[in-house]
């Protein structure tokens, strides 16, 4: 359907030429005429477009901070800093199984620590409807200090009237005093689940379940968890924040879009995905990426791409803590569905075993105290990365500086300048690092000047002064 005022054409001319200010903002002029005619889908679209062609760069410092100053009150299982770092991993082929209940067998976590190099604090699993609580497995999880997300499948909501069922479930978690949080009943907002829809049928099941759980077993905390997409649903499904404790997005970062060879999609930034659902209930709820995963090889065409995959992990984990800190646990899916998922969806391998390089970069992108490996509520120190203001720096010591950048192209040059001497030069695909000494001034306040060079469009610019010695309303560090 054709723009009448052109501004796709206008910014189709501007990427060509690597004007992509311009470029995003003819999309997203174009996006608001398809939202004006009510045509959602476009208006998605075109704003994603927007979104490929934005560009931003943050200069922060990273600061240790004891605990959140905020006046608002925790949410249940909700820590103060840092986001809990999970996984499902009782589909991942590489480690040993343990039993469970129900029949099931899940993935020792032992051996999976082990092997990623990284303790979790979070782990989650599926269960039917029905099926009595895993106690089992969170007893397991508790040993090692490990919180459990419980993602209840149902296919008919009219079940939950009869809350016999809801009120045993419920005592049986409160007695294993694990950090619980039930995702009930999710992606209610997406056509492939049968309770979609009614959204007021959906909101009456979620408030008895909530209901219950509040009332039987304070560890359980009620999330509430659409899909990214379809974006213009998902608020009539919101059950509000009596019944909702944390809010969540489920999505995936995959090389073909609908698994089509003919939509590569290889330039989405995967945090792009929580904009729609973070900038509407962050305010009010802590919030959780319920289940992620980049694809390493698709069905499409069979081809491995540990890069795209490893780029991905470290676009996601990277922007979490200075663009997302509402976002306070994150969750992979740990599988190649390729061999496990069910048929009709068999489609990307999320093996985070599957490579050594893919499981180095995960390693690394979640190397820092920001990511906490115990599940506890309250108070936890975590490095935060702190914005600089004023363009002063003042340090104490090694200071690790972070450039946050969101450029088109997916691994710009960054080009460290300080007193007119280039210290460095990183590439990667997102957060770039750098600690300095206090030595490497050449005098008691020495310029840096940051340049990205993207391999098209315009080089970005950073300027700050690094001073030793206090310097008044400069960034302690």
């Amino acid at each position: 359907m054709p723009i009448p005022d052109s501004h796709y054409d206008a910014a189709i001319a501007a990427e060509k030429r690597g004007d992509f200010a311009t470029a995003e903002r003819e999309y997203l002029a174009a996006s608001k005429v398809f939202g004006a005619r009510g045509d959602s889908n476009t208006r998605d679209y075109y704003a994603s477009l927007a979104k490929l062609c934005h560009q931003d760069v943050r200069l922060m410092v990273d600061q240790l901070t004891e605990y959140e100053k905020s006046s608002r009150s925790l949410a249940r299982n909700e820590p103060s800093r840092g986001c809990f770092l999970g996984a499902c991993i009782d589909r991942d082929d590489a480690i040993r199984k343990v039993s469970g209940d129900n029949g099931q067998f899940h993935g020792d976590w032992a051996d999976f620590d082990r092997r990623i190099g990284r303790r979790h604090a979070t782990a989650f699993m599926y269960l039917s409807y029905g099926r009595p609580a895993p106690t089992n497995w969170l007893s397991q999880l508790a040993r090692r200090g490990m919180g459990g997300q419980i993602v209840m499948d149902i296919k008919d909501i009219t079940q939950t009237r009869d809350t016999s069922y809801l009120r045993a479930f419920a005592a049986d978690i409160a007695r294993t005093r694990v950090p619980v949080f039930l995702r009930f009943a999710g992606e209610m907002n997406g056509s492939w689940v049968p309770y979609h829809r009614d959204p007021a049928a959906y909101k009456d099941a979620f408030k008895r379940v909530a209901d219950i759980m509040h009332a039987i077993a304070p560890n359980i905390a009620m999330v509430w968890c659409p899909n990214w997409i379809p974006q213009d649903k998902i608020d009539r499904y919101y059950p509000g924040p009596d019944s909702v404790d944390w809010v969540g997005v489920n999505f995936y970062s995959v090389y073909f879009r609908d698994n089509d060879i003919k939509r590569p999609d290889p330039e989405r930034h995967p945090a792009s995905c929580l904009d729609y659902v973070y900038e509407r209930y962050s305010a009010s709820h802590p919030m959780m990426i319920g289940e992620w995963a980049a694809s390493q090889e698709s069905q499409v065409d069979g081809r491995r791409r540990n890069d795209f995959c490893i780029d991905k992990i470290i676009q996601l984990y990277t922007a979490l803590p200075s663009r997302y800190p509402r976002i306070k646990a994150v969750h992979w899916l740990s599988m190649n569905a390729l061999l496990h998922a069910k048929p009709g969806r068999r489609l990307n391998n999320y093996a985070l075993l599957g490579s050594p390089e893919i499981a180095a970069a995960y390693r690394a992108a979640t190397d820092s105290p920001w990511f906490l490996d115990r599940c506890k509520q309250g108070a936890q120190p975590a490095v935060v990365p702190q914005l600089v203001a004023g363009g002063d720096i003042r340090m104490h010591g090694p200071t690790t500086l972070r450039l946050d950048v969101q450029t088109r192209d997916q691994r710009p040059v960054v080009e460290w300048m300080l007193a007119g001497k280039v210290t460095g030069t990183t590439q990667a695909p997102d957060i770039h690092r750098i600690t300095v000494n206090p030595q490497q001034l050449s005098s008691f306040h020495d310029p840096l000047v940051i340049t990205v060079k993207p391999k098209r469009g315009k080089p970005l610019v950073v300027k700050a002064t690094l001073h030793r010695g206090p310097v008044p309303g400069a960034s302690r560090v």
